[in-house]
């Protein structure tokens, strides 16, 4: 099984092409999408998310995804046959990938890893970390527009920029922006809760098997963390050094000053 062996050399070599998988993951509020987004573009890697996934047409016959669409990131975790089927329908095979938030369950990690084997080299696993108080004001802060973003159980899921000149308007569409139904209180410091929770036992998951975990802060959600994303992804941490590794069931709130 090739999870857990060195592609640095190959990284370095032929470029993007063969970047192995990033999987990049945070608590909610992290910028998680803003930076897979300037990823992709740098990059032209494709993007896997779970939510995309379960509203993916190739998807669409099993019963029990429809079922599971209304929220595949929920309670309780995706059954892990469901979620191998998944992942064999829509799991892209090319280089560079990047899979974004996931996995979001410790039982989810065996399935993953051996989903990316079949086709990739090891992943690169990266947590965005900043302090619960960046997380809250932020995520009070975002809105999104029910036209432009994909909808789960109705609830428009991608964050929207705001018309500079119509304040509460989308920028892109015109359209009303709302908040997220998860961003409201008090649901937004329970997601928090629950990323910790849950988290500790993904690295562990990770760790057992030979992955590590890159902490990346985001304190801020200028390009400079997209450029300290790709040090890491591309074999080195920011300024050469190797990227800072969370082992086991370390949490980013035990460092000074970060929460998440």
């Amino acid at each position: 099984m090739r999870i857990g062996t060195d592609v640095t050399t190959k990284q370095r070599a032929h470029g993007p092409a063969s970047l192995p998988p990033l999987v990049l993951l945070g608590p909610p509020g992290s910028g998680k999408s803003t930076q897979t987004a300037r990823l992709a573009d740098r990059t032209g890697a494709r993007v896997w998310r779970l939510r995309d996934a379960a509203l993916d047409p190739a998807a669409r016959g099993s019963p029990e995804t429809v079922r599971r669409r209304r929220d595949p990131l929920g309670w309780p975790p995706m059954p892990e046959d469901l979620l191998r089927w998944l992942l064999d329908e829509t799991l892209p095979h090319d280089a560079p990938l990047i899979v974004e938030n996931f996995p979001g369950h410790a039982s989810h990690v065996p399935v993953l890893l051996a989903a990316l084997d079949a086709h990739h080299p090891a992943p690169v696993v990266i947590e965005l970390t900043a302090a619960a108080a960046v997380l809250l004001a932020r995520i009070s802060a975002r809105r999104t527009c029910p036209r432009c973003s994909h909808l789960v159980t109705g609830d428009p899921h991608s964050p929207a920029a705001a018309d500079p000149a119509r304040p509460g308007r989308c920028a892109r569409c015109g359209g009303r922006l709302r908040t997220r139904i998860g961003d409201a209180m008090p649901i937004r410091h329970w997601r928090l809760v629950r990323y910790r929770r849950r988290m500790a036992r993904v690295r562990s998951a990770l760790a057992a098997r030979g992955v590590p975990v890159h902490s990346v802060g985001a304190a801020d959600l200028s390009g400079d963390v997209r450029h300290r994303i790709a040090a890491v992804w591309e074999g080195s941490g920011p300024d050469g050094a190797p990227g800072t590794e969370l082992a086991g069931t370390a949490n980013p709130e035990d460092r000074p000053g970060l929460n998440y």
